[in-house]
């Protein structure tokens, strides 16, 4: 099984590299070459990710030393009618294609439910936000989490 853990300075070069790997592998092919790179610049860089480890909840999974997978929890950023400041979202869930189908989403999906049962105890609520497109994956996470 793959450790969970909160994702520290340390991180940012391996979770940088591992979060672009997986966007691009994602989304890559709907994007101009021009539109990737901005689109890792400016959400998947060691700065990024900097930022957001002040403000948001980053946890990743760690298999033999190894960045496999990470998830990310934030404030709710859209344009959501009944969203308040104490909503979180899940802006990010990412496994490393060597490693999925191992355990290691379902890993983190429990530790997304730790983390939103501390959250809530602290007056947050936690949920999933569908933006984009919904594929069978992001259904198959909702049914998941409730």
């Amino acid at each position: 099984d793959p450790a969970i853990r909160p994702a520290a300075t340390d991180d940012l070069p391996a979770l940088s590299a591992l979060a672009a790997l997986t966007y691009t592998l994602a989304y890559g092919h709907s994007l101009t070459p021009q539109q990737l790179a901005a689109q890792l610049a400016t959400t998947r860089s060691e700065a990024f990710f900097a930022r957001a480890l002040a403000t948001d909840a980053i946890l990743v999974a760690e298999r033999d030393g190894v960045l496999v997978g990470y998830v990310h929890l934030a404030d709710v950023r859209l344009d959501i009618p009944d969203a308040t400041p104490r909503d979180q979202a899940l802006n990010a869930l990412y496994v490393h294609p060597d490693h999925q189908d191992r355990g290691v989403g379902r890993e983190h999906d429990l530790a997304v439910g730790a983390t939103g049962t501390r959250r809530k105890a602290l007056g947050y609520e936690v949920g999933v936000g569908l933006g984009g497109g919904v594929d069978d994956g992001v259904e198959q996470l909702v049914e998941l989490l409730g």
